[in-house]
This record gives C-alpha cells, structure tokens and sequence, in this order.
C-alpha cells in the first residue's frame, strides 16, 4: 500500500507542477540573429499575443539585443 501511496503522491506532484506555469521568457529560445517575424511565430507558439514591437523595444532599451539595419534583423549581445 505505501508504494502505491508513494506513486500516486507523486503523480499528483507533476500535475501541479504542470499547472503552476509562469510567463516563459522568450529571448533565450529565439536564435543569435531573428527577425520581427521570428519574434511573433515564438509568441504566437506561446499563446501570446503576436505583436512582438514591445518586447523587441524593452530588450533593445536594455541592451539585451542590438538592431543590424544593414541586413534587417536583431542580434543578441553576447554578454546577456
């Protein structure tokens, strides 16, 4: 009886950790170098909302990724 206790106590452990979900952090799963487009395919895959012009706006202001107009995509600074 105890080992089934033990595993169904377990069980329900997972569940509620899969239940406590909290906002996903998205820059560390796009590539070195993204488009706006990379950004909103992610948020779209999230369940977010797909405009991604505010979220690309914060991590520029701090300093977390820098825009190469030449070649029309975000990079990430190496030392975030």
């Amino acid at each position: 009886m105890r080992f089934f206790r033990d595993m169904l106590r377990s069980d329900i452990e997972g569940e509620r950790a899969a239940l406590q979900r909290g906002p996903v952090g998205l820059l560390p799963l796009l590539p070195q170098e993204f488009t706006r487009d990379d950004v909103r395919a992610l948020r779209i895959a999230q369940g977010m909302k797909p405009d991604p012009k505010v979220v690309i706006s914060k991590w520029v202001a701090r300093g977390q990724v820098v825009r190469d107009d030449s070649r029309g995509v975000f990079v990430k600074r190496v030392d975030s």
